[in-house]
């Protein structure tokens, strides 16, 4: 059974190999210790609408890759390498607030034009197979756990059917904090269905 304790009592590489073998345990103690690297960046760059809830699940996600990822043997602290890929994690965020920006200009496409009739859409549905409707819950599954308590309101109703500005009255939200949500729950998605977002 894995050691428990405070960060002085037990090693930090010691709690990147329990985290490296599945065991998350002290998982949050090592986290704590570097949340002044969000608290950081997050006065360096503004998203609006990323409340510090958010910006501490987008840290926990990025900081359990980074420990998962992260190899002692290179002449990089555990600190430096979690400060790149959580700037790399805003500036991709950035990057979607912009782009998502830009559409939200742009007239939305109808459902005539989309390539393909109605009829095909519907033949290709019907051929999902129990392995593969398994599949996509367990995936779901997942990507759900990537979300924080308002992005899985947001997108529990979003799958629904509702618009933002539907959600927004429903949650009692600005139409824009729903769209930011929506944004990052696409990329969450992303990054569970494709590796990246």
């Amino acid at each position: 059974m894995a050691k428990q304790g405070s960060l002085e009592e037990l090693d930090e590489l010691e709690i990147v190999q329990q985290i490296k073998n599945n065991d998350s345990s002290n998982f949050e103690i090592l986290f704590k210790r570097y949340i002044p690297i969000i608290k950081k960046l997050r006065t360096r760059y503004s998203i609006r609408n990323l409340e510090w809830d958010d910006w501490l699940q987008e840290g926990r996600i990025v900081f359990f890759n980074s420990v998962v990822n992260f190899d002692e043997n290179l002449k990089i602290t555990l600190g430096a390498f979690f400060r790149t890929n959580f700037t790399n994690r805003i500036y991709s965020i950035l990057r979607f607030e912009m782009a998502y920006k830009r559409k939200a200009g742009l007239t939305a496409q109808s459902i005539e034009s989309v390539d393909g009739d109605l009829e095909t859409a519907t033949k290709k549905i019907s051929k999902i197979t129990p392995h593969s409707n398994l599949v996509i819950k367990e995936s779901y599954a997942e990507y759900e756990s990537l979300l924080s308590k308002f992005e899985k309101e947001v997108s529990v109703l979003l799958f629904k059917g509702n618009c933002p500005e539907k959600i927004a009255e429903k949650l009692g939200y600005e139409v824009i904090k729903i769209q930011n949500a929506i944004v990052r729950c696409k990329q969450k998605l992303s990054v569970q269905m494709y590796g990246h977002p």
